[in-house]
């Protein structure tokens, strides 16, 4: 699958690299005070200032759009960022990758607009061996509450555990959503393939 023409953060993993923690979106984990009409911007292991900023420019640091394209080996994967907020975020998992965990949202910031996963098949269309290559998924953030409905694409791949929500953050989605579907489980087959003409609703009562 290919990113978008224009985003602000790309970050493709490829087979043999191996990564702890990977954000899509920026860290932005620093203290803010204010001191005399400034906001003094500390770090919170070692609280050395590492900067200070009139009020209107110390906003915490925000991003568009973030892609993960991940082939490779990765501890921990989030799409959003760790302290700072990501718009809209998409994270791609092929069969090539594995995967301890994987957030389609961000660690303590969430994503405001859109958290997209998708589990693959590698490049060749050739589902994973035995192991799993995602150990355990959540379509949301970690720590951080997240006020839209995340979308988990599961369409090849195996998966140890996937939660559609996030961790410790609550789970805040409330607005009606339409979710077209573009595959179903052929029984006989045992595969997934493509469904067309088919729409699945989640409405708000009396709708």
């Amino acid at each position: 699958m290919d990113a978008p023409n224009a985003v602000a953060s790309y970050v493709r993993v490829l087979p043999g690299a191996i990564i702890g923690t990977l954000y899509g979106g920026g860290n932005g984990d620093y203290t803010y005070t204010p001191d005399n009409g400034e906001v003094k911007i500390s770090d919170k292991q070692t609280n050395e200032q590492v900067g200070k900023y009139p009020f209107a420019e110390a906003n915490y640091p925000t991003m568009a759009d973030s892609w993960l394209d991940i082939k490779g080996t990765v501890t921990t994967s989030y799409g959003g960022g760790n302290a700072a907020q990501v718009e809209r975020a998409t994270t791609y998992i092929t069969a090539d990758a594995r995967v301890e965990t994987a957030f389609g949202g961000g660690n303590a910031a969430t994503v405001t607009e859109s958290a997209t996963v998708y589990v693959d098949c590698n490049d060749a269309g050739v589902g994973v061996d035995a192991k799993n290559n995602v150990g355990t998924l959540y379509g949301g953030n970690n720590i951080a509450a997240m006020d839209i409905v995340p979308k988990v694409n599961l369409l090849c791949g195996n998966i140890g555990t996937v939660y559609g929500g996030g961790n410790e953050g609550d789970m805040k989605g409330a607005r009606p959503f339409i979710m077209d579907a573009e595959y179903y489980l052929n029984p006989k087959a045992h595969r997934l393939e493509p469904l067309k003409n088919f729409t699945f609703k989640y409405l708000d009562k009396g709708d």
